[in-house]
């Protein structure tokens, strides 16, 4: 996603040496420390920012096709993410994963990432992760984890020719305990994907409209999952959802708007769990403005 820009002037009448400012190589065990604590639900973000990722490449290849999903069981308690985009080879995964803030998708809005974080988000959840990859013929499975002292290590586990079709799979172990949470947040999650953009556990997930009140092509009505829900609308942009609060649209009962719109229409934080800008985010939702959405009930 198009990053956006900022305008800043800076005006000084102080000389002096300018010395620009980073971060030491030595100190990365603690920046990654830091990222660990960004997200408030890491099972949410990983579903989250691996299948994003996955259909970037979509994207990416101009691949048409769904990506594919494999929630955790009992039986086989591991998250799966599977796409048909590009692929990577050694080189790509050393430059993905191996750097935070490193990202390829920042010049579009065609795609929804571009802060280099989502890729390394399982290492806030657990110690290690596989990614397998076909490119150009060659699979490459590469364990990404965390060192005792907090620090990431990438280690190539082999490097094979195949047949197999290009694209990229992650898998995560989810704890026992955590594996009826992933469902759950997977099946809410992928019920505002796009139909046909996804399968999960073999099959298409359902979709949110096929209970809401369509109001126009962009813009929806749900019923409120719970009491506190009531009155939490929704923006979903790249087939994310993100909260918003419409405060000129109340007493709609149990009923919440859902509107979609483009990518780059809004500016999620960090950990996508919100958005930066919740007034801007209103105004976008206001073409379900209060007059619109009453006018069609």
């Amino acid at each position: 996603m198009l990053v956006e820009a900022q305008d800043r002037k800076v005006v000084s009448t102080l000389a002096g040496e300018q010395v620009t400012m980073g971060i030491r190589p030595e100190d990365m065990a603690h920046i990654m420390g830091v990222l660990s604590g960004l997200y408030s639900d890491k099972l949410l973000a990983m579903v989250r920012e691996y299948s994003t990722n996955a259909w970037d490449a979509h994207v990416e290849a101009g691949f048409s096709g769904p990506i594919e999903v494999s929630t955790p069981s009992p039986f086989a308690p591991i998250l799966k993410v599977r796409d048909y985009g590009l692929g990577l080879d050694i080189e790509d995964i050393r430059s993905i994963y191996s750097q935070y803030g490193r990202s390829t998708k920042r010049e579009t809005n065609g795609q929804v990432g571009m802060l280099g974080l989502g890729s390394k988000s399982a290492l806030t959840y657990t110690n290690q992760f596989t990614v397998t990859s076909v490119k150009n013929g060659t699979r490459t499975v590469v364990l990404v984890a965390r060192k005792e002292d907090g620090a990431g290590t990438m280690t190539i586990l082999g490097q094979t020719p195949t047949d197999d079709a290009s694209g990229t799979e992650v898998a995560i172990d989810i704890k026992r305990d955590d594996v009826q949470s992933v469902q759950e947040k997977a099946v809410r999650f992928f019920s505002y994907w796009t139909p046909g953009s996804v399968i999960v556990n073999g099959a298409a997930p359902a979709h949110f409209s096929e209970n809401a009140l369509k109001l126009d092509d962009e813009t929806y009505l749900v019923e409120a999952p719970s009491y506190s829900s009531r009155n939490v609308h929704h923006v979903v942009m790249g087939n994310v959802r993100y909260p918003i609060t419409l405060p000129s649209i109340q007493n709609l009962g149990w009923n919440s708007v859902v509107a979609l719109v483009p990518i780059g229409t809004v500016r999620p934080v960090p950990s996508r769990e919100a958005l930066v800008d919740g007034s801007k985010a209103e105004a976008v939702a206001a073409d379900a403005n209060p007059m619109v959405v009453r006018g069609k009930l």
